[in-house]
Order: structure tokens, then sequence, then C-alpha cells
């Protein structure tokens, strides 16, 4: 049996299909004495399916919930509008929301710190990620210790921009009175 006409053939049982796809299942169901049985089974299983389900009265579900709907309604229209508050001046239609704003974030002290913490630490990182006075982004220093040291004097571990050129880590070196002591790590 074709794979479109078992496909559509549910949907034919339930008369749902449209116009042109019923026209083709009525064609492939002339030709097809398989497809025409399977249509029987969908046919019989739509009928057991119908004939097993609960009764429902027929003031349950949508109609029932429109008419409490439409009953609620009514008198709610009917009643007159209510009466126009006293006249404020500007100032106070200004604070109003702000007030009630307030009044909505009443924070438990844990809450409280916890946005302050997390307010804290965002502006540490705006800080860090700061252009300098060139424009170029610097990085800063991240060590939690203090900086190693060796026989020969202070242990540094040092970034460089990714652009920066050999000879321009050379002078560096040289301007400090550095040298390297390990490759390029990570």
């Amino acid at each position: 049996m074709d794979t479109r006409l078992s496909e559509l053939l549910p949907w034919y049982a339930n008369g749902t299909l449209t116009e042109a796809d019923r026209r083709w299942v009525d064609q492939q169901l002339r030709d097809d004495p398989e497809a025409r049985a399977e249509l029987a089974w969908y046919q019989n299983l739509q009928h057991r399916l119908q004939d097993d389900a609960p009764q429902v009265p027929d003031d349950i579900g949508l109609e029932r919930t429109l008419r409490r709907i439409h009953a609620e309604a009514a008198p709610a229209a009917s009643r007159a509008a209510p009466a126009r508050p006293p006249a404020r001046s500007w100032l106070a239609s200004l604070t109003d929301p702000v007030q009630s704003l307030l009044r909505s974030f009443q924070m438990s002290p844990a809450l409280a710190l916890a946005v302050l913490v997390i307010t804290v630490q965002g502006g540490a990182l705006l800080q860090m990620s700061r252009p300098s006075t060139d424009g170029e982004y610097t990085a800063e220093v991240r060590a939690l210790g203090g900086p190693a040291t060796c026989a020969i004097g202070q242990l540094l571990r040092v970034s460089f921009k990714p652009q920066a050129t050999e000879a321009e880590i050379r002078l560096l070196l040289v301007s400090v009175q550095g040298n390297i002591e390990g490759g390029p790590g990570q």
C-alpha cells in the first residue's frame, strides 16, 4: 500500500480531508482491496471509541463556561461607572507609581544582600574591562597571592596583546632587565 494513502486513511475515516485529498483516496480505495480493509479497521476503531466514551451532559464544558461568563458580565455592564477620584496634584501623580513600585519590591535581608553583592561584582567587572587612554583594553592583574620568587629575583607571568611583535616584547624585556624563563603557555 502507498505510504501517502496509509497516512491519509485515518483522516479520511474522520471526514477531515480536503476535497482534493478525499477524491485521491476514493480513487485509491477503488483499486486496492487492502486499503479498503484498512479503512474498515479505522472506521470500526472510530465507532468503538465513540461507543466507549462516557456520555457528558450538555451543560458541562464550553457552553456552561460561556453562560457563566455572560451572566457575570451582564451585571458588571449595567452597574454605574465608578465615581471619579478627587483631583490630585501633578507631583502626586508622578510619585504614586514610584511608591507602588517600591512597595511591591519589599525584600528580605538575604535578597537585599545578594542584590548588593551582584551589583558590586558587576561594577568591578566593568571597571576591569574599561579601555585605557589609548583606546585599547588593558588586562588587570588577577593573581591572588604575591609574585613567586626564585634565587635570582621575582617571577612574573606576563600576557601580551596578540598584535604585539617580537621586537616590542624584546624591547620591554630589556627595559625592565627581564628574561623569559618559560615559553608560551595556554
